[in-house]
């Protein structure tokens, strides 16, 4: 997992929380792949380019923190939303070998986050901070 880092623009102000910044792999993918769909078919290229280059625009400004007593979202040096583990019932990262999509349920809903961060260091931080009463799908 990666401390904050001063050379990011969008990170966090300096804390002790751990930061897992993303990887643009799933995001270049994408693009890629919306590329060599315009050659089949133009509609699915094109939305696969524009899904692409959204996803990378997340990657840029986008950053998980496992804090002491939450799981947080933040973008553009903002926190956006905060998950607090006491209210985690379950997780699951769909397609370990070729992560893809991030899932978890709270008390009150599920949550779906496309695997933009490396899947080794999402789980070593899920595993860290979470209760051992959450399970593991």
């Amino acid at each position: 997992m990666d401390r904050l880092r001063s050379s990011d623009p969008f990170a966090p102000p300096e804390t002790g929380k751990i930061v897992v910044a993303p990887r643009p792999w799933l995001s270049l993918a994408v693009f890629v792949l919306g590329v060599l769909a315009t050659g089949w078919v133009l509609g699915v290229g094109l939305a696969l380019i524009v899904f692409g280059l959204f996803l990378g625009f997340q990657t840029l400004t986008v950053r998980i923190i496992f804090a002491a007593e939450a799981f947080e979202v933040w973008q553009y040096r903002r926190r956006v939303v905060s998950f607090p583990y006491s209210e985690w019932l379950s997780w699951r990262v769909f397609w370990p070998g070729v992560p893809i999509l991030f899932y978890f349920r709270e008390v009150y809903s599920p949550h779906f986050i496309p695997m933009l961060f490396s899947r080794r260091q999402l789980v070593a931080g899920l595993e860290k901070f979470l209760p051992p009463t959450v399970q593991r799908r």
